[in-house]
């Protein structure tokens, strides 16, 4: 879980093991380089590091996280993704719905559901370049884009009909 004691930004004053949380956190995400040691002072990497993650996840772009914020809350959010932090509570099997059975499909396949499923297509194809992009690049931005990727691709299946 990530947790800070105070806000995060260039121009307030921050612990040190805030500071030291935060760099371990965005060079898991792939957005601080690992070639940096992780010490207790902000660096212009870190602001950069959390500015990019910010705009990888649709967040205001501002460059802080504050203790109770939506950067700090999409943090934890990917970690709990990423990490398999304990979940919440399961209902038990019995509450549990039952997925409802495929429909079958009849022989004519009207045009419009030819144009469903050659776009669900393309969405996968775009899908998996970025990911061979994405591999090709050394991995950057890392487990969120898995993440993001991973959940995307879910979407599709879910939706597909076969």
């Amino acid at each position: 879980m990530f947790e800070l004691k105070s806000t995060i930004s260039k121009f307030s004053r921050v612990d040190k093991d805030d500071v030291k949380n935060t760099k371990s956190t965005l060079r898991d995400f792939g957005f601080y380089p690992t070639e940096k040691d992780i010490h207790g002072f902000t660096d212009n990497e870190m602001f950069d590091g959390i500015r990019d993650f910010q705009f990888a996840n649709n967040l205001n772009v501002d460059g802080i996280i504050r203790p109770v914020g939506e950067t700090k809350n999409k943090i934890n959010d990917a970690l709990f993704a990423i990490k398999k932090l304990p979940l919440p509570k399961r209902k038990p099997k019995a509450a549990l719905k039952k997925k409802p059975p495929l429909p079958i499909r009849k022989p004519g396949v009207s045009g419009d559901e030819k144009e469903e499923a050659l776009e669900r297509l393309k969405e996968r194809l775009k899908m998996q370049k970025k990911f061979i992009d994405f591999l090709r690049k050394g991995m950057r931005g890392g487990p969120l884009f898995l993440y993001d990727l991973n959940k995307r691709t879910q979407e599709i299946l879910d939706d597909q009909v076969i």
